[in-house]
């Protein structure tokens, strides 16, 4: 778990070892270890000042700390019975909202740690996906429908999702809509303006419009000449201004939606071209809107959106240079703030580089030593994150990465 300040120059770090840790982003020192939760960091938030940073753990707690002296601003809040699965700022510094695993969402009054319930998920306890608005004044849910069944850790955890969404007022508590009879709901995820919620069913992708109720349903397939041939949705995300949705799906198939209207815009690659594009990754688009790039196997590919053609293909088979293995799934994608570079993290734990207009490799990045999940850019765009299986967190100096790399490895 992990997120920056407002202006870029703390990090904020915090998983199962029970503490948060503040990093400088320019000299990628530690500032401080925040200690007092007795589980897990589920969640981490800054408040829009920056001043204040929220955590929440799997202990059912919530505690307030100040990024400046890394102090504990107040009592620690305790009212959850069950673990704290999100929080987010409601809309100014001075109030949180959070949510439980047993559905309760309460408000949080940071001058006095005090508590008002808003919204239980009633008698099916377990959220299994969720999603705040931006503005953390809405939430859409799903519930756990029946036994949630625990294996070895969380992320191994079974459960099936109910057929129904809700779409709560964080603010009343007031249930605004509910959607019914849709086959395991899943990725629920808001668009960069808080108005649409985008989610995947069993051979579907739905768009929910927040503000007036809407839903538009997108079939994937004709269910009458090719139900023994349903895609399923692995990769799903919004263009930079939310206009724009992507998916792709273990066919190999990448299609974007026009988010207005459900309508097809363009195929950037159909499921008949499985023996180069198959089961779909990670899906990302530049920061300008301007491309796409997609993942599968072995192989990276990027598009350009306006015209849909493609602008090139890069293989990612292992290769060696001195006696070090790269290569491996890509895992995660990420465009360089100029769209010049395209990142990519590999499952041996290499960070590769290409250039977007030759598709040259440029430079490998070493430091982890497990499949590379998260990549990130800070807000100013001077600072690579990156986050590994392995249980480490980078901190990348991107001016110097562009300045000592030279193309063609």
């Amino acid at each position: 778990m992990i997120t920056f300040s407002p202006d870029s120059k703390i990090l904020a770090s915090g998983g199962t070892n029970k503490t948060v840790q503040l990093w400088d982003i320019t000299t990628g020192e530690p500032l401080a270890t925040l200690t007092g939760h007795v589980n897990g960091i589920t969640a981490l938030a800054f408040s829009p000042d920056g001043t204040t940073l929220a955590s929440t753990s799997a202990d059912g707690t919530i505690r307030f700390w100040h990024t400046g002296t890394g102090a504990l601003l107040l009592p620690h809040i305790t009212g959850h019975i069950a673990s704290v699965r999100a929080a987010a700022f409601f809309k100014e510094s001075s109030t949180l909202v959070s949510v439980a695993f047993n559905g309760e969402i309460a408000f949080w009054n940071l001058n006095t740690p005090q508590k008002s319930t808003v919204h239980t998920a009633g008698d099916r306890d377990w959220l299994a996906t969720l999603a705040f608005s931006p503005d953390g004044t809405k939430l859409a849910s799903v519930n756990a429908w029946g036994n949630v069944i625990f294996k070895a850790d969380f992320n191994d955890a079974l459960w099936r999702a109910a057929p129904l969404i809700r779409l709560t007022d964080v603010s009343t508590g007031s249930e605004l809509a509910t959607l019914t009879d849709i086959e395991t709901p899943s990725d629920l995820t808001f668009s960069p303006d808080g108005k649409i919620v985008a989610f995947r069913s069993k051979g579907s992708i739905h768009l929910w419009n927040t503000e007036t109720g809407d839903e538009l349903n997108i079939p994937l397939i004709d269910w009458e000449a090719d139900i023994h041939n349903m895609p399923r949705v692995t990769a799903l995300g919004f263009s930079p201004e939310g206009t724009t949705l992507v998916s792709g799906t273990n066919q190999g198939g990448i299609q974007t939606w026009n988010v207005a209207t459900g309508k097809a815009l363009t195929v950037f690659a159909k499921p008949t071209e499985q023996g180069n594009l198959e089961n779909i990754l990670t899906l990302c688009f530049s920061s300008d809107g301007t491309l796409l790039a997609a993942s599968t196997y072995n192989l990276i590919r990027i598009w350009e959106v306006d015209t849909g053609s493609t602008l090139l293909s890069v293989n990612t088979d292992e290769y060696k240079r001195g006696n070090t293995t790269y290569g491996g799934y890509p895992q995660s994608l990420v465009f360089s703030p100029d769209s010049a570079i395209l990142v990519s993290g590999l499952g041996r734990g290499a960070i590769q580089l290409w250039d977007v207009t030759t598709g040259d490799r440029i430079v490998a990045l070493d430091g982890h030593t497990q499949s590379v999940e998260t990549l990130t850019f800070s807000s100013d765009g001077k600072t690579l994150v990156s986050t590994a299986m392995d249980g480490t967190i980078l901190l990348w100096d991107w001016d110097e990465i562009l300045k000592s790399s030279s193309k063609g490895e």
